[in-house]
């Protein structure tokens, strides 16, 4: 499996903590965090990966390099912010296998990518994503669902709980060739005008986002453990 994580954002309101790092490189416990993605791709089978970066790339490249322990590691950069639809349509575009794995360079979330991937491999859909449930949607909104797949989106401000886009994503290498731009948001151009078909992966893995100070915070205090647990749960599936 090959896979990509998105590395290209600026990080603004993450900034009071972390000034001088690109965001998917802020400490956490003393390593970066991208490294506890690399770590997790490896233990999801993942052999090759591909970087998008665009703000601070230089020092992405300088931390990771070439090579990850055993993983292979290629880089595509943004020389203009192309949205998050053009950073991985232009990964794709470096990719060698049928599809792969997306993920965000500021969140980790768990999911058991090999269980995601078999139902993906048994979809007519060209993207599958994975979704997470919360007790409480209002901050984030919610996704609506027929038949597994996506059939809509919920704004923020409705209360209960419901399932959420967890941001990791299997992609087949040319779902986007159709989409002309080559700047576009993936979640406004693509999910939420279901441009797309996606199936709807749903897992409850643990999740967090570090792009704001509270989060980054947790994150120190809670992820070690967290990710210890994940790793582990995944050698005894693997």
């Amino acid at each position: 499996m090959e896979a990509i994580i998105l590395a290209g954002g600026f990080g603004t309101r993450l900034r009071p903590c972390v000034d001088d790092l690109p965001k998917p490189l802020a400490p956490i416990n003393g390593r970066p965090f991208l490294t506890y993605l690399l770590d997790y791709l490896r233990a999801n089978g993942v052999c090759r990966a591909v970087i998008s970066t665009g703000y601070m790339s230089e020092k992405i490249e300088e931390a990771i390099g070439t090579r990850y322990r055993e993983m292979e590691i290629e880089y595509c950069r943004e020389d203009s912010p192309l949205g998050t639809g053009g950073a991985i349509k232009k990964a794709l575009g470096m990719c060698r296998e049928k599809y792969a794995a997306v993920i965000n360079g500021d969140t980790f979330y768990g999911v058991n990518l090999s269980e995601m991937q078999r139902i993906h491999v048994s979809s007519d859909c060209p993207i599958t994503l994975a979704a997470k449930k919360l007790m409480n949607v209002e901050r984030s909104g919610y996704l609506e669902i027929k038949d597994g797949k996506l059939s809509g989106f919920c704004e923020k401000g409705a209360s209960g709980e419901g399932l959420i886009n967890g941001g990791i994503y299997l992609i087949d290498r040319n779902a986007l060739d159709g989409i002309n731009e080559e700047k576009f948001s993936f979640e406004k151009q693509v999910l939420e005008k279901l441009l797309i078909p996606v199936r709807v992966f749903e897992s409850d893995a643990y999740f967090i986002d570090i792009g704001v100070p509270e989060e980054f915070a947790r994150a120190n205090a809670e992820i070690d453990s967290a990710f210890c647990q994940t790793l582990f749960e995944l050698e005894q599936v693997l």
